[in-house]
């Protein structure tokens, strides 16, 4: 595979990966918490879920772009 498919793929994983983060800032503009009870819900719920599916993605972003780079296709 040549260099510019490899970078082709390693953005669109990339993009694939970043999609719970999209998807929190997204449920936060809509929501617009005004208070801080709110804030603090939306936070909590943020930092636990995104974070545990974050720190998943990062691993599983970091084992697609070895395969990508070094794997001989």
């Amino acid at each position: 595979m040549n260099t510019i498919a490899k970078v082709k793929w390693s953005l669109i994983t990339a993009i694939l990966m970043l999609i719970p983060t999209e998807a929190y800032c997204l449920a936060r503009f809509i929501l617009s918490p005004e208070g801080f009870w709110q804030e603090v819900i939306l936070l909590g719920i943020g930092v636990w879920v995104l974070g545990i599916l974050q720190v998943l993605f990062v691993v599983v972003f970091a084992v697609v772009l070895y395969t990508i780079w070094y794997w001989d296709w």
